[in-house]
């Protein structure tokens, strides 16, 4: 069932977050219906080699003791990401540099990814299991979904900037709105399910950004070349200058939702609330927050990836609110 919680793209695990975060009774129905339904590729690939070991009691009483502190959404502000163990970004690092780990062009999306799962789903869970998750560190769970949200984030939004432009890949876009998740879901399982689902979800990212070509993740020329400002205008020129009295609102995510509304690709408004979410949590993440990990650039990166990978995406599916033609998500690998 874990495994069939992140087949299809996600598609189960979103639906059931979205009965959770909303109440909605019928469609954590039909989440858990396609939880039921779904076959899965690569069986046992999703579950770590501690899935049949004991859950030591004392992990279990000292995360109960402190789950009633347990803060999902509240934003804080440290100058840099403290964790002794593996982080994510470390993991994708390794797998960067792994030889096994190459890319292929695909053809046949079904065909390809039953392909890459065969080929290298040992190759990806054996690094995926290097990623630590200590319960017994105060904050675990809090800083291992951030590690997530960052990962999925960073992939889409750096691994999406070639050389010819950014690509919003439709695949890789799910696992960013599949992200937002994570905290709704979180909080209702148990220690173990917890660390069950955090571990799952990782391994499923890990194999959709080889499957989709494991494209780079140049942090550096990402930061140094995007923008924080929209490429069209997005209100009335003003018969005035604008100043902090005359405009209704700083928020730079204002005219980004505003505009992804409108459009008739329902996957756009689902990405844009998330990245304005995570901008919400993490976007005062300075510089070198996650200095010391193992990804090259990691230390340039700031709170400001999610508003520029929001921007880009805008600009790629088009602003229609804003007179621009719209477009769809791209299929096409990298």
């Amino acid at each position: 069932m874990l495994s069939r919680l992140f087949h299809d793209v996600l598609h189960s695990m979103i639906h059931i977050g979205y009965g959770v975060e909303f109440g909605l009774k019928g469609m954590l129905v039909e989440g858990l219906a396609l939880v039921a339904v779904h076959d899965v590729h690569g069986r046992g690939f999703l579950l770590p080699s501690s899935f049949f070991a004991p859950c030591s009691t004392n992990i279990v009483e000292n995360t109960v003791n402190r789950f009633s502190s347990f803060a999902l959404d509240a934003p804080d502000t440290p100058s840099v990401f403290r964790t002794g163990g593996v982080h994510a970004f470390d993991i994708a690092a390794r797998i960067l540099k792994d030889d096994g780990i190459k890319r292929r062009e695909p053809a046949d999306f079904l065909k390809h990814f039953a392909e890459i799962l065969a080929e290298y789903s040992s190759a990806i869970k054996e690094h995926a299991e290097e990623w630590t998750i200590d319960l017994n560190q105060p904050g675990e769970v809090e800083r291992k979904m951030e590690e997530l949200v960052w990962l999925s984030s960073l992939i889409y939004g750096v691994g999406g900037l070639t050389p010819n432009g950014f690509k919003s890949d439709f695949f890789l876009m799910h696992t960013v709105t599949s992200s937002l998740f994570l905290p709704s879901l979180i909080a209702y399982l148990s220690p173990r399910s917890q660390v069950l689902l955090l571990r799952g979800y990782l391994s499923t990212v890990l194999i959709w950004w080889v499957m989709r070509g494991r494209p780079i993740l140049n942090s550096k020329s990402f930061m140094a070349t995007t923008s924080v400002e929209p490429s069209v205008p997005t209100t009335p020129p003003p018969k005035t200058p604008l100043t902090t009295e005359t405009t209704p609102t700083p928020n730079p995510f204002l005219p980004v939702l505003q505009s992804a509304i409108t459009h008739p690709n329902d996957h756009l408004i689902k990405i844009q609330r998330t990245f304005a979410h995570f901008d919400t949590l993490y976007g005062t993440r300075p510089a070198g927050y996650f200095k010391g990990t193992e990804l090259e650039g990691a230390e340039l990166l700031d709170g400001s990836l999610f508003l520029k990978a929001s921007l880009l995406t805008a600009d790629y599916i088009g602003w229609v609110r804003e007179g621009r033609e719209p477009r769809q998500f791209s299929f096409e690998a990298f």
